[in-house]
């Protein structure tokens, strides 16, 4: 599989590739002087003791992780919307939008199905952009594109980088039962009924190294905010040796994510085998594109080529032509969910592409969703 990397220059000097390597020494520099940031402001506000607007009987979930990307927030958020939902739970999920417009609008924005709330609520109102009956491009571009999955998969979703304002709003629109505070383990300043952290199974802690030498937003003592964690991508039910220490009497779950189908433009499932004998490429815009690619490679087919673009990407059609240019007539694109609602429109029709949902499975979820109901 030949590599094609198109990550922006300061992913390329966070990961030390090359001359790049020269850039070490600042680094390593501006880790510690990160890390002294990270603990006076711990210091000042005082973790757990944030103070938010409560709704009766409205319990906030957190979801969170203490390294960058890749650990799997989004498809856990969906995930514990859907159990809940299923439980008769009115569940909403409240997330920042990451470079979306809607980050920028300066007041709460809420998307749901509920036209009333659509029109009274929502400074941008979803259905006006909506061209068909799934979130697309420009969608993604006003909301964000795991907006453009949460809304895809029909959950309610509050839009507001001051998390406190947020929760006000999604209280205020929806009396939900729950609130799932998407990325939401580093914010101190709204009181939490319950914090879950993610760690990834096979590198828990990203090295141990702080940004921006590392890959850790904070360092592994962090953990002992959580009041559960879950290994992601876990090979096995065993807790890691180097995270053994961190989360004794932690309460510990494992989940795997699990390929769910190949989707079409249209939205129809697609069978594996279909693929095969045909030329195929991937492309990504996410923190870890090695684990995108050997899903696929595990699931499908080994494809031929592999477009590493950096995390939340804003896809252009000169990015387009680029690799419409760089592969063979026919060839077929498979991409993730969050950068498929971003490309699927720009695409010209003679070339195919697919999204390849994935979906979390957490062991001992009854027990997980007992946790989370506690109060």
């Amino acid at each position: 599989m030949k590599i094609i990397n198109r990550e922006s220059l300061a992913e390329r000097i966070h990961r030390g590739e090359g001359w790049r390597k020269a850039f070490l020494p600042v680094r390593i520099v501006l880790s510690v002087l990160y890390g002294l940031i990270m603990s006076l402001r711990r210091l000042l506000r005082g973790a757990g003791e944030g103070k938010s607007p409560k709704g009766e009987g409205t319990r906030v979930i957190s979801v969170g992780n203490i390294t960058v990307g890749g650990t799997g927030k989004t498809p856990c958020c969906i995930t514990l919307a859907g159990a809940l939902n299923n439980l008769g739970e009115k569940t909403v999920i409240l997330t920042r939008g990451y470079g979306s417009r809607a980050e920028k609008a300066g007041s709460p924005v809420i998307l749901s199905g509920d036209a009333e709330i659509s029109s009274n609520e929502a400074l941008m109102n979803e259905e006006n952009i909506r061209a068909e009956s799934r979130p697309g491009i420009e969608f993604a571009e006003q909301f964000g594109d795991e907006v453009a999955l949460y809304r895809s998969r029909g959950i309610p979703v509050v839009i507001d980088p001051d998390r406190r304002r947020g929760i006000t709003a999604a209280i205020e629109g929806f009396n939900p039962d729950y609130i799932i505070l998407d990325d939401g383990y580093q914010n101190l300043s709204v009181r939490k009924d319950f914090d879950i952290l993610l760690l990834d199974h096979s590198d828990p802690f990203g090295g141990g190294r702080l940004l921006p030498w590392g890959r850790l937003r904070e360092s592994p003592n962090a953990v002992e905010r959580a009041d559960a964690v879950i290994f992601t991508r876990s090979s096995s039910e065993s807790v890691p040796d180097v995270a053994r220490e961190a989360v004794n009497n932690k309460r510990v779950y494992f989940s795997s994510h699990s390929y769910d189908g190949i989707i079409d433009r249209e939205g129809k499932v697609i069978h594996p085998e279909s693929m095969r004998g045909r030329t195929l490429a991937i492309f990504s815009g996410i923190a870890v594109p090695e684990q995108f690619e050997n899903m696929v490679i595990g699931r499908i087919f080994e494809p031929e080529y592999s477009f590493r673009f950096s995390d939340h990407h804003r896809y252009s059609r000169k990015d387009i032509k680029m690799m419409t240019g760089t592969v063979g007539p026919g060839t077929a694109f498979l991409t993730t969910g969050k950068d498929w609602f971003k490309t699927v429109e720009l695409f010209p029709d003679e070339f195919d592409i697919y999204m390849v949902r994935l979906r979390m499975k957490i062991e001992g979820m009854e027990s997980l969703m007992s946790d989370i109901a506690k109060p």
